[in-house]
């Protein structure tokens, strides 16, 4: 038995024996329910009062979240550098964005490049995924350790309009341009069609959810319990 381990589940896997899971919460979707692999439990051994942890993918970043950035950020360096010769210096996959954007870091050798990277980052979205939807490309001075710097050169250098920034002489006479995104719900939609939020209001069933806030300071934490009532969607 590992000395570390808090619980210890065993059991058999079948290689042909499957059961339909899902839908499952992943970072900013759910994914469809599949047919996985079953386990029949033989034996649990645990410590006295053990702790068990867990985590809801969704809108708050977890460990699995730290790990899965690191390695698609590095799988999609390696394909732009391997698999298509662009010189890319650094593929970030922020877990801050919840995985919505993809950023790319690169020389500008020629213009059309960034469209170039984009197109084939979006291309590639949905064997590594399905994460991201949105990709910033930035040049290779940016700082791929500093989210902050990232940030501001979308705000000072992205133009709303083109694939530029303000000119000397536009900033001078004052243009402006704009854009904005709208996250509303179509009106027309009735609550069947608003999708499950993947946090732990639309994870788990209510009941569950009323057990654990009962019983919150009987688990050893202190004060209240706070979760959206009205965020949560029945099973």
């Amino acid at each position: 038995m590992p000395a570390q381990a808090e619980v210890i589940v065993e059991g058999e896997v079948s290689p042909t024996e499957t059961q339909l899971e899902g839908p499952f919460p992943d970072y900013w979707f759910y994914t469809e329910a599949e047919q996985q692999p079953v386990m029949n439990i033989v034996a649990i051994t645990h410590r006295q009062d053990p702790i068990i942890p867990f985590s809801v993918d969704g809108v708050k970043p977890s460990d699995r979240h730290v790990l899965q950035s690191l390695m698609v950020s590095f799988e999609m360096y390696k394909r732009y550098l391997v698999e298509k010769n662009m010189p890319v210096k650094w593929v970030q996959l922020p877990i801050e964005f919840n995985f919505g954007f993809l950023v790319v870091s690169g020389p500008p050798i020629f213009p059309g490049f960034c469209a170039w990277l984009s197109k084939y980052a979006i291309a590639n979205a949905k064997q590594m995924g399905s994460f991201w939807n949105k990709v910033v490309v930035v040049d290779d001075k940016i700082n791929p350790d500093s989210l902050e710097e990232i940030i501001a050169t979308f705000m000072q250098r992205a133009h709303a309009q083109n694939d530029r920034s303000l000119s000397e002489e536009e900033r001078k006479r004052g243009a402006v341009t704009g854009v904005y995104i709208d996250t509303f719900w179509p009106m027309d939609w009735s609550g069947d069609d608003l999708p499950r939020r993947c946090n732990l209001e639309g994870s788990y069933p209510k009941e569950l959810i009323e057990k654990v806030a009962e019983n919150y300071n009987k688990y050893g934490f202190e004060g209240k319990p706070q979760y959206h009532e009205e965020a949560i969607i029945p099973f």
